[in-house]
């Protein structure tokens, strides 16, 4: 997002992204996995940066450069790119995002999915906002363990019963 592919409207990247300032180290703070990195060539300024690019007509969000740049140059020899599309993954993340104001699940990336990049970057993992959200569900824990503890009591009490000690078949009554 905001590369070359999909370059980034530039209202929008004025109140999202500018606000981040020229501070290197913040940006690559959200990793350079998928965008475009270039050498600078200079000893004072780091090897590689992130190239961020915005113009007038760019694109509003991540959605749209996904629906009209990465979707339709998919990489289709890639059985598990394809079935995480059609299956509904991408279609999930995006309700994840949208219910609990997370993006990603394996760290915080620059941008969402689905919401503008004018509300980047990132605040929070889906990880992170999930246990968040169940963290306080102490009655969810509560009957998990007293059904725990009768479902132990059932295999306890069926033991007796497939042993044949019930029907006398041990030499009792």
């Amino acid at each position: 997002m905001c590369d070359a592919n999909c370059v980034c409207e530039d209202a929008a990247f004025q109140i999202g992204i500018t606000p981040l300032g020229s501070d290197q180290a913040l940006l690559e703070s959200y990793g350079t996995v998928g965008r475009e990195t270039t050498d600078s060539g200079s000893d004072t300024a780091p090897s590689s940066y992130i190239l961020l690019q915005s113009a007038a007509d760019g694109m509003k969000s991540y959605d749209e450069c996904f629906s009209q740049v990465i979707k339709p140059a998919a990489d289709t020899a890639n059985p598990q790119w394809s079935q995480f599309v059609e299956d509904g993954g991408y279609d999930f993340m995006r309700q994840m995002e949208q219910d609990w104001d997370c993006a990603s699940i394996c760290y915080e990336p620059l941008f969402y999915l689905s919401k503008g990049i004018d509300q980047s970057p990132v605040r929070m993992d889906c990880v992170t906002a999930f246990v968040d959200y169940y963290a306080g569900n102490v009655g969810v824990g509560v009957v998990a363990a007293l059904m725990g503890v009768i479902l132990l009591g059932g295999c306890i009490g069926a033991v007796p019963l497939s042993s044949g000690f019930a029907t006398g078949a041990m030499g009792g009554g």
